[in-house]
Parts: structure tokens; sequence; C-alpha cells
């Protein structure tokens, strides 16, 4: 079983077992339950009354990682199994209720006070109610014992000096004093840690005897933890022990059975029973659900319409399967599976933020991984499901890449260590450390693509078709790995320092093509991996394989975005596409999308259309840019492909254009939006006339790769080298122009380290923060009396943080404070101010608010903010995807629920603070009142 959290309780992982049911013998079973007394004080300061509240605050924070399934047609059958479970123990005061979510993993855990959260995954592997009811009973026999309180006392008592908690608010303070200051004892951490396996036994015992009780077979329970464990049966005997060759899983598995062989005789089962068609309607319903789950809760709704026509982004990749029968074709946020011959949708799937999806080599497998590590795999005839994995990687991923079976995934992290990892296990099947080092200028390079919004390839990771080998490049490292060993082998020296010059691709298990990115016309096919050119061809850009043909698949190209060239006629492109990065050939058909949107099939080398068709609409994937003006009357939306313009009043669409990067509303009068380069047009600030006067160019921005330019909402923010040295880090010039004429705002020199900046374009201001210990912090706070004050008190300066607002328009400081995170307690992910208030997002998905003047800390809420009115004093906060919280901004007390059919894509107060604009990812558009919202739901009974 994987290790219980500390503070949240348990987390539990079963697999299908082969016990089904049967009707028990006439006896009863009245198997003895071990001791639930509640504990002393001394052991767990928590009354049942004050666990069950600080399961609740435990559940807000938790609940914001998780989908959860509120929806009681899926969770009826799963209540009547722990309503059986729970009959056959005496009062608690423990409130026991199991919550659906959906998780992508095969889990299950508990937190104080009775909740068990179960995933769609596990009950995908559930063969029966005994197996149910073995695994609410396990985690129900963990809050039994009252483990979470008992661990959340340790912690209260050893980091906070706590001895005593009153009341539900004071419980979620000092619940938040401690994730801010959990970091500062680790070893206390460890020692919790060390008390998980009698913990493990103790639930175990637990659940036996109450579903036993419950007339549950409790055979099953130890078949269960054996399919998880992979102990294959094995428990140990007292020599193993002795010689500590017996594995904590496999003393569990004997404790298991050694349990249920000591239950009275009548708790037995002789044989099994008949499967339960209600069990198997249920799972299947479970299975199969893929809404958000929860009615639409409209509070104070004024307005609401649809997007018309909706945004349509560009497809970003099109893939043959390998057997010709099928096509898929991808954009910001769907993967489409289409026949082949008549371009007939199979399914959709949603891939939101994932890297380009693909077939397996055997065509009967869809598989994609996106780039927050979650890994899916779908069945291409029946278009279902067939596994989902989600990689848990410490370090993290900058840059990853699935194999084609799906199998392995090649992670580069931020430290630039490269691994495989098997994605059924979550194990490096090899790690290379320090794969390479980046030089300056591709630390620079990168830095400029990522503030321009382009996705940043640190290394070349390609895989063979077959999945047999992968091969990657970086800096001035090349490695070839054996996937079948997973070991590193060989490959022609002359060819590995070719990979390193520039884009690579696998076009056949032992043929590369490669890129010569300074001498183009070297380029060419190579044998793999002897090195043996086979032929020389001219290519600049990005490459990569047709699924069939003697292609090579490259761009950018000169007027034109992608191109196909023939191998057989070397020099000559048979394919190339003005308005679509999407490209992939079949033996004599090319798959592309046309200008018009449609997916078309072409014979080659004629060109001629064969087959056209319109994809179903997708909804809104990781959004690039999005604003509305004041009044709330305009709104913009950008992808990574395409972008448009709509009047709020009426939703109808204005502009239909390519991406852009910043948006910003000069009033009703134009848009003013950042337009990457995209040959043959250079980067520059666009103004569209909201009259319809058009779209022209307001803005150059000169493609000067010594200074990085941003769109930060009215404003066009410029980073440029101020010494010699060139450093973006230090020494460094920040600027601030007016965007809609490019003329300089003000501007300030950073002579030692450079601040991280963050805007917020609809309060006008611009956050400044750097490290404490930094000699940036120390030279301001050495000017400053009440800084000095703040610093003196905070005992530990690493994981502490300066910051300074200043006035987005002119420069000028607002005001200064001090952040401690508590030795690193937690991390910030986003930060910025406004008004009086400094609103802070942390890695444990809280939402912080703080004083600017007095560095306090004001509020405490789970979920990420995404919206702030200082004009209402209202705070939105997206708990879960389609669900907003609205708060008075530095109270606690929630005032409204929000809840959507669809994930909320971008919201925003208008300037006046009356009223809150809210865009869904189904590109339905709604309008609030805020006074209504403020008020609650009192203020509006119908909820509608």
């Amino acid at each position: 079983m994987v290790p219980r959290a500390i503070g949240a309780a348990c987390l539990m992982a079963f697999v299908v077992a082969v016990f089904v049911p049967q009707a028990r013998s006439q006896e009863t079973c009245s198997a003895p339950i071990p001791s639930i007394a509640v504990p002393s004080k001394a052991v767990d300061i928590f009354t049942p009354q004050q666990e069950v509240e600080l399961g609740d605050i435990e559940a807000q924070e938790i609940e914001r990682n998780l989908h959860v399934i509120d929806d009681p047609k899926l969770t009826n059958h799963i209540d009547k199994i722990l309503n059986r479970l729970v009959a056959q123990i005496p009062p608690t005061g423990l409130k026991f209720r199991v919550i659906l979510i959906d998780l992508p993993a095969v889990n299950s855990m508990s937190i104080a006070g009775g909740r068990i959260y179960v995933t769609r995954k596990m009950v995908a592997f559930l063969d029966n109610d005994d197996e149910l009811a073995g695994l609410l009973a396990h985690e129900m026999g963990h809050a039994l014992a009252h483990q979470a309180a008992i661990t959340e006392t340790r912690l209260f008592r050893k980091i906070l000096g706590v001895t005593s908690v009153g009341d539900r608010q004071d419980i979620f303070d000092k619940f938040n004093q401690l994730i801010s200051n959990l970091a500062r004892d680790p070893k206390l951490l460890e020692r919790l840690a060390t008390q998980e396996e009698p913990r493990q036994y103790q639930a175990d015992r637990i659940a036996i005897a109450i579903m036993a009780n419950a007339g549950f077979a409790p055979e099953s329970f130890p078949g269960f933890f054996d399919r998880l464990a992979q102990t294959k049966g094995k428990t140990g005997n007292w020599l193993t022990d002795l010689f500590t060759e017996t594995t904590i899983n496999e003393k569990r598995l004997r404790e298991m059975r050694k349990t249920v062989q000591e239950l009275p005789r009548p708790c037995l089962r002789a044989a099994p029973a008949p499967l339960s068609a209600d069990f198997k309607t249920w799972q299947a319903a479970v299975i199969g659900y893929s809404g958000l789950g929860r009615p639409e809760k409209l509070i104070g709704l004024m307005d609401m319409r649809a997007l018309t026509p909706p945004l349509r982004t560009d497809l970003t990749n099109v893939r043959f399967s390998p057997d010709g029968n099928y096509l898929l074709a991808q954009d910001d946020a769907s993967i489409f599976v289409l026949s082949h011959s008549s371009l007939r949708l199979l399914f959709r799937v949603d891939a939101r933020d994932s890297y380009p999806a693909q077939f397996a080599p055997d065509s009967k497998s869809v598989v994609f991984s996106t780039r927050g590590l979650h890994v899916e795999r779908w069945s291409v005839p029946d278009g279902k499901e067939l596994g989902v994995h989600e990689l848990a990687l410490p370090k993290g991923c900058i840059q990853g890449k699935l194999s084609p079976d799906g199998r392995i995934f090649a992670c580069l992290n931020n430290q630039f260590d490269l691994s495989l990892i098997d994605t059924s296990t979550n194990a490096a099947v090899f790690e290379k450390k320090q794969f390479f080092i980046p030089t300056f200028d591709m630390l620079f390079r990168a830095l400029l693509l990522q503030i321009e919004g382009v996705k940043v390839d640190w290394a070349r990771m390609e895989f063979s078709p077959d999945s047999h080998v992968f091969l990657s490049s970086g800096g001035s490292s090349s490695l070839a790995i054996d996937l079948q060993t997973n070991k590193p082998f060989k490959i022609d020296r002359g060819l590995a320092e070719k990979l390193q010059r520039g884009s690579f691709a696998f076009l056949t298990t032992d043929r590369v093509v490669v890129v010569d990115q300074y001498e183009p016309k070297d380029s060419g096919v190579f044998e793999f991996p002897s090195g043996h050119r086979i032929e020389s061809v001219y290519l600049r850009g990005t490459v990569r394989a047709p699924t069939r043909g003697h292609y090579v698949i490259a761009g950018p190209l000169k007027d034109f975005q992608v191109g196909a060239l023939d191998l057989t006629s070397p020099g000559k492109f048979t394919v190339a596409v003005r308005n679509s990065t999407a490209l992939d050939i079949y033996g004599d058909q090319a798959v592309t999308q046309a200008a018009s949107g449609q997916i078309v099939l072409l014979a080659l080398p004629s060109l001629k259309t064969l087959i056209a068709s319109s994809l179903p609409q997708s909804p809104l994937g990781v959004l690039r840019a999005a604003d509305v003006p004041p009044d709330l009357t305009w709104l913009a939306v950008s992808g990574d492909t395409r972008g448009a313009v709509w009047n709020v009043a009426t939703g109808s669409r204005l502009y239909f254009t390519r991406g852009f990067r910043g948006a910003y509303f000069d009033g009703n009068s134009a848009l003013y939006a950042d337009f990457p380069k995209l040959d043959p047009h250079a980067r520059s600030i666009a103004q569209m006339g909201l009259d319809g006067s058009g779209i022209r160019m307001a803005v150059p921005i000169s493609d000067d790769r010594k200074e990085v330019v941003r769109q930060w909402g009215h404003y066009l923010v410029r980073r440029r080298p101020a010494g010699k040295k060139g450093s973006l880090f230090a020494d460094t010039t920040f600027e601030v122009d007016d965007v809609r004429d490019g003329h300089l705002l003000w501007s300030r020199t950073f002579p030692k380290r450079m601040p991280v900046v963050t805007p917020n374009p609809a309060a006008g201001t611009l956050l400044l923060e750097w490290p404490l210990d930094s000699d940036a912090a120390k030279n301001d706070i050495k000017h400053s009396a009440a800084l000095r004050s703040r610093v003196a008190a905070i005992k530990h300066k690493s994981g502490a943080y300066l910051f300074e607002n200043v006035d987005a328009a002119t420069g000028h400081p607002l005001g200064e404070m001090v952040l401690d995170t508590g030795r690193g307690s937690f991390a910030i992910d986003r930060v910025y101010a406004t008004g009086e208030f400094v609103v802070v997002f942390d890695n444990r998905n809280r939402t912080l608010v703080y004083s600017l003047s007095t560095g306090q800390q004001l509020a405490s809420y789970f979920g990420s903010a995404s919206a702030v009115s200082s004009s209402a004093d209202l705070l939105s906060v997206q708990n879960q995807p389609g669900e907003l919280d609205i708060y008075k901004i530095g109270n606690e007390e929630k005032r409204s629920e929000l809840t959507f059919s669809s994930p909320v894509a971008f919201q925003q107060f208008s300037r006046d603070g009356q009223r809150l604009f809210v865009l869904t990812a189904d590109q339905t558009e709604y309008i609030f009142d805020s006074a209504t919202l403020a008020r609650g739901p009192k203020a509006n009974p119908a909820g509608k």
C-alpha cells in the first residue's frame, strides 16, 4: 500500500480479486471488533466533533486537487454498502461518507472525521461488492482508530506548541498555520512515517471484523492486498523474518490471513455466489462517467449566452494509423479519431495541454501524455479508455515525450537530468544525471521563447516507430537507449555529433533524417546506428517522419508553415501548407487542414481533394490571452493558434485571427494584441478597431535577441542588459511602454538581482519579488525601519521574500512587505497585488491574502483565485473545475458558490466591481451581479 500522507490520512490501492458473493449460512457472524475507544487527550486533542470539523477543513484542501463526482445516481450504491458497514459499529460521533473522485489512479483514501475518497479507477478494478466492502471497511478502520487526529495532534504540539483547539474557526486557523510551518521540523515527519506499518495492521484487523459482521466475505480482503502489493501469495516465515528478508507487504498479507482464520466459522464463506447485477450496472455507470457531475448553480445571474460563432483553434497534429485504417486530428483541447476512408468521426478525447498524440504500433490504440504528466491510452475500435496513469515525478519535467506504445515516458527535469519512466509503474528504467549543461545562449534563447509564449524544447527526443529505441541529443551530448534492455548502446561518432546540430527523426527503425542547422545543405538521411550517409538533402527547421512514404515532413518553410519533401526527388516539396502545421502522409495520400478549417485528404502528387470533413466544436484549451474592457462590453480570447473578439451583449464575433499573446481593450475603441512572428509577418502589436474598421500594425517589435519584450495588458514591458555582461538577471534595465503607441512611460535599472515581476493588468500594478537573503533585498531593507522590524521577527530568512508593489503607469512605489513561507513549508506559485492586498497562490492549492501595509496574513482559502475586485471587496476562488467560491476579500466566510456545467476558462470583475464576467470552456459567457453574490443564496432562494 502507498504510505499515508501526513495530516491527511491513508492512501490505499487495490486490484481486482477473484472472489464473488455467496449467501451465508444460517448462522449469524459475530466477530469481535478491536477496540475503537476515543484516545486520551494526551494522545488526541480532538473531540469526535472537532475531528469531523478537522476533516471538513482538510477536505477543502484535498478536494481542490480532485474532481469530485457529485452525482447521486453514481453514489447511491456505494452509500448502501457503507451504511451496512456503519451499522456494525457503536456510535462514535464520526461522520462517515464516501466521495467518488475522478483521479486517474487505482486509489482510495480516508481523512479525519470519516471522509473516504474512492477513485473511478478503483471502481473499475473492483470485481464485486465484497471487495468494495473490504475497501471501505479498511478506510473506516483508519478513521475509527483516530489515526489522522493523533497525527495532527503531534504536529500541532511539536510544530505550533498547540495543546488544545476550540471551535471550527480556531481549528481552521491552526491547520493553516501548520501548513505554513510544516517544514520547520523535517525529522518529526520522518518519525511519523515510521508509524505507518502498525497503523495499517490496526486498520486491517478492524476492517475484517466489520465486513464479516455486515455479511460480506472477509476472505476476499487478503486477495485484494495480494494483488495490490504483487506479493504473489508470499507471506514469509520466522526464518525470513530473522534475516529481514520478509517485506512489509508480505508481513501484512500474513497478518490478514491470520486474522481471517481466527474469525468464528459462521463468518467464513464456503463457496462463491453469482455476481450481483446491481454491482455491474453501477460499476459500468461510474466507469462511463464523463461530465462534471454537478447541477448548475447560478446565483445573481444577469445575462448568459453562447459565443457565436465559437472560437475554433487550428489543428496542430494529424496522423494516420500504421495500418492506414484510421486518422487522428488534434487541436488545443481535443483528439479526434476518424476513419481514413470516409473521415467519419469515431470518437473524441479531452486532451487539454497535451503533447502530440500518436497511434500505437499495432494501430489498436491511441496514446498521449499531458504537460501535467498524465498518460492515457484509448481503444480505437470501440472508443473506450484502456488505461490512465499519473506520473509522480518530484522534480517534474520541463520537457517530455511518450513512446508510440505508451510504455515509456522520456522526461527532462529542471536540473537537466534525463529519465525514462515506465508509465505503468512510475519507476525510472534509465537515468542520466545532468544529461547536458545548457549554455548561456541556450538559456537566453529559451527565456525569449517562453516570454513570447512558445513552448521550449531543450533537448531533442525521438523514439523509433516500433518503440524499441530512444534517441536524444542536447548541447554536446547524444544518447541512444535500447528499450528492450534499458541500456545505452554506441552509435557512430560522426552521427552522434551530427545529431547535436539540429532536428532529427526516425524514418524507420534503421534510418534517421538529420537537419544540420549550421550547414543545411549537409543535412541528410543516415543508417542507424552505423551513421552511413544514404543521401544528402537540403533541410531547415524541424523534421518528422510521415506514417508511410518516401518523404520528410519539415517546417517552417519560406511562406509555408510545413511541407513534405519527396526523398525520391530531393529538393522537391510535394505538399506545402500555408495555414497549418498539421500534415501527414500515407502512401499516395496526405492529410492536413484546409483554410476553411476542415480536415482534408489529398491525392499525391496531384493534390486533388479526395474528402473534406468538418470536425465537431472543441472546448477551449489553455488560453494564451484573454481580456474584457472595464465595462465588460467586449471579449478577446486566444488559444495557441487562433484568437477572436466578440461583442459581449450579443455574443457575436467581430474578428477571427491567428493566435495572440497579450490583449488590452482601450475602452470601446480598439483592442491591442501582441501577434508573434509568423513568416512573412514580423512580430508586432496590432490595433483592432472595435467599430469594424479592421486591423493594422500599431507598434512593431524588433527582432533584437538581446532583449525580452512582452505585453501585459495596457503595458509593453522590456527587459534588456544594462551592463557589459549582457545579463538579463542582474545589472538589467526594466522598461515600461504604452502598448498603444510604444512611447516610454518609465524605466528602472536593477544593478543587483533582477526581481521576478508579476503584473495585475486589471489593477494597473506590478509586483516586484526578491528572496529576502539576496543582496538586492538587503539593500532595500536597510533603508526602511518598518521592514527591518518585520525582518527581525523572521527566524529563518531562507524561504522568505521581499515584495515591492509599484504603479504600472509611473513606476512609483505603492508599498512593500515581507512574506515568510516558514522555511519553505509552502512554495509561491503566483502572486499579485491589488489595492491594499497581496494575493498569493501556493503549491498547497491555497489562496493567501496579506495586507501590503502591515505584511499580516488576513485570510486563507483553499483553491486558486482568478478574479479580485478591490472596488467590490470581492474575491473569486476556483475551488474545482467549474466551481467558483465568492468571498469578501480578507474574510474567510464564503458568501456564494457558483457551479457551471463546464470548467471556467476566464473570469474578471468590471472595474466598478458591480458585475462578474465568466467564460466557460464550452464558450458560454455569463454576467453576475456582484451585490447578489456578496449577499449570498438568501438573496436568491431559487439559486438561479
